[in-house]
């Protein structure tokens, strides 16, 4: 099943594809990115390899089954798949563990709550709270 998803703002454009398949085959990912190419050359626009990140998810298994040494080809541009993708805020790894998302924010929630602790005594219980769970959230 393959899902295609192309957010238009402003002029710039986002898609996104994502393709499930039950072999371990990635030649079929190729197929998908011509058409997605054709289709934004039919409306007037151009797809950017540069900016362009491919990335495989599955279990452990799975994944050590799974060729991701290849490349997609994206306009006659070879893009390799990365072990992690940056998605709204959120690193996704191929395992989908999320480690690699907690590792990139912990040190930054660590310097927040730290900068709360020094003005922790000027705040109500209930507002240093609020802002403490705020400062967690956000990072999501």
């Amino acid at each position: 099943m393959d899902l295609i998803k192309v957010e238009m703002d402003g002029h710039s454009v986002q898609y996104r594809q994502y393709t499930s398949t039950d072999s371990y085959d990635l030649s079929n990912i190729g197929n998908c990115t011509s058409y997605m190419s054709r289709w934004f050359l039919e409306n007037d626009m151009l797809l950017n390899p540069t900016k362009t990140e491919a990335a495989v998810f599955g279990t452990r298994q799975r994944l050590h089954q799974i060729d991701s040494s290849s490349n997609v080809d994206v306009v006659e541009d070879n893009v390799s798949f990365a072990d992690s993708v940056k998605v709204l805020g959120v690193t996704l790894d191929s395992p989908l563990t999320f480690s690699m998302h907690v590792t990139n924010n912990v040190p930054t929630c660590n310097f927040h709550i730290c900068v709360l602790g020094h003005i922790k005594p000027f705040l109500s219980p209930g507002s240093a709270k609020s802002i403490a769970v705020s400062i967690i959230v956000s990072r999501d």
